[in-house]
């Protein structure tokens, strides 16, 4: 079973993952981290914020869907590499958009929980402890490290595929 995921996770894939965790962070940031500022210091209402984050937290349901269609891809990715025909390319290429999707679930959660010490800091900063920002930031990087590598894993098979030129 493990060697389905080989082409796919190895090297060629984790070393370019580590290079584009800084981008990845960027582009979080960018997404939703600063959205979140704007939002906060033109609202200045914590309330108004968390109801706002609550209302876009990914649940448990979705989480496991999230996991579910990750492992999806990587097994629709090695089908098609073994069985190429249009229906596979087709299946693939949905699969393929929908990951890149969850992809982006990832870099906004990042980029919201990378700037929640910031807002928390600035409303209430006596509420804000080391432990908390600390766990906030370590949260936040593994966000930025988990789009960091299903963006490695996307760029890899289309180069895979490319090669094959069955794209």
């Amino acid at each position: 079973m493990m060697k389905v995921f080989d082409d796919l996770i190895m090297p060629d894939v984790l070393m370019p993952a580590l290079k584009k965790l800084p981008s990845e962070i960027l582009i979080s940031f960018l997404s939703s981290g600063a959205p979140l500022l704007y939002f906060y210091f033109n609202s200045n209402n914590i309330g108004e914020l968390h109801s706002n984050l609550k209302s876009n937290i990914t649940n448990d349901e979705m989480l496991v869907y999230i996991i579910f269609f990750f492992f999806l891809f990587i097994l629709t990715a090695k089908i098609r590499d073994l069985y190429r025909n249009e229906i596979m390319k087709k299946i693939y290429n949905v699969v393929y958009n929908v990951s890149c999707g969850i992809t982006n679930v990832y870099r906004v959660a990042a980029g919201v929980i990378l700037a929640l010490p910031l807002v928390w800091y600035i409303s209430e900063p006596k509420t804000l402890t080391a432990t908390i920002a600390l766990y906030l930031l370590v949260l936040g990087l593994s966000f930025a490290g988990m789009s960091s590598l299903l963006s490695a894993i996307h760029e890899r098979t289309q180069l895979i595929f490319q090669n094959q030129k069955f794209m």
